[in-house]
């Protein structure tokens, strides 16, 4: 379980720095002055986007002329002569990694941040399948309840849900019918289902 929360948390921190990214990654690539991976960047998702956004401007772009120094335009136009501080590119580094982590924990993690929505833990318990479906409505003693389908999609199956503190529930069937349906499931609250991304675009 350890394990799985490091996985997605790099996963998910790297999904969403992308496309958080994307846009402001597109406008600092066309304004350093790099035409080229700036069209490019729409046959490859993105990428050349931010490996142009990222290195030091050209010294004539309006971004060099905008935000260097002279210091910085020096070594914008010559690195090999003016390189960076290994301290700064440690810096940045490091920066870069706690920023990656943090937005992974809160993707992939972000109940204990904004709570358990009942919409949201109804797409996560059905995976989106239920497109009519109402949200899970939460009884008194801190359990939901929700549906999910049959094994033969023919009718929905009311579930008992328990959610912990980082969002992650476990949940039983609460009646003995549903032609198959399973008896127990499990899984956890991401980003994805908090914002129900997919309904959206439905």
């Amino acid at each position: 379980m350890r394990w799985q929360l490091i996985l997605e948390v790099q996963l998910y921190g790297a999904l969403w720095l992308w496309l958080l990214g994307l846009i402001p990654a597109a406008v600092v690539c066309l304004l350093k002055g790099r035409f080229s991976m700036f069209f490019v960047g729409f046959l490859t998702f993105g990428i050349t986007w931010f490996l142009g956004a990222i290195p030091l401007a050209e010294p004539d772009s309006r971004w060099a002329q905008r935000f260097y120094d002279k210091e910085k335009l020096a070594r914008a136009a010559d690195p090999a002569l003016h390189p960076l501080p290994g301290r700064t590119a440690a810096y940045w580094l490091g920066g870069s990694l706690c920023l990656l982590l943090a937005v992974g924990l809160v993707a992939a993690r972000p109940t204990p941040i904004i709570g358990v929505d009942g919409e949201a833990l109804q797409y996560s318990v059905d995976g989106g399948g239920l497109f009519e479906s109402h949200p899970c409505s939460r009884g008194e003693d801190g359990t939901w309840t929700c549906s999910v389908y049959d094994s033969r999609y023919s009718s929905t199956v009311p579930i008992r849900v328990k959610v912990g503190g980082l969002g992650c529930w476990t949940a039983v069937r609460s009646e003995a019918v549903g032609e198959g349906s399973p008896e127990r499931l499990s899984g956890c609250l991401t980003a994805w289902d908090q914002v129900r991304f997919f309904d959206h675009l439905l």
